[in-house]
């Protein structure tokens, strides 16, 4: 499953396998390996998954996570308007606390 990502991730950040080698440490042999259906080392997926700006689940099964934030904040239809729902974390001086 991670050669198909990967192929479709390289492909839309146009990086060439060289260039995310370079920029992550991890070796182009294993990238290129990867990229044929070997089994990758789990850190070195990590590093990957970190660069390109995607979680290892999204990279290795092709999913985002259960409850992502994208999820929780998307814009919405709400009887006649569209609405944004934004939060904020509040400080324990803000919650009443001390």
């Amino acid at each position: 499953m991670i050669d198909k990502k990967l192929k479709a991730l390289l492909k839309t950040k146009n990086l060439s396998v060289t260039e995310l080698s370079k920029a992550t440490g991890v070796p182009k042999t294993n990238i290129q390996q990867w990229l044929t259906g070997s089994s990758p080392n789990i850190n070195q997926v990590d590093k990957v998954a970190q660069y390109l700006g995607v979680t290892l689940e999204e990279l290795c099964f092709d999913r985002k996570p259960k409850n992502s934030l994208e999820d929780l904040f998307q814009e919405i239809l709400v009887h006649s308007g569209t609405y944004k729902i934004q939060v904020t974390k509040l400080n324990k001086k803000d919650e009443g606390g001390e």
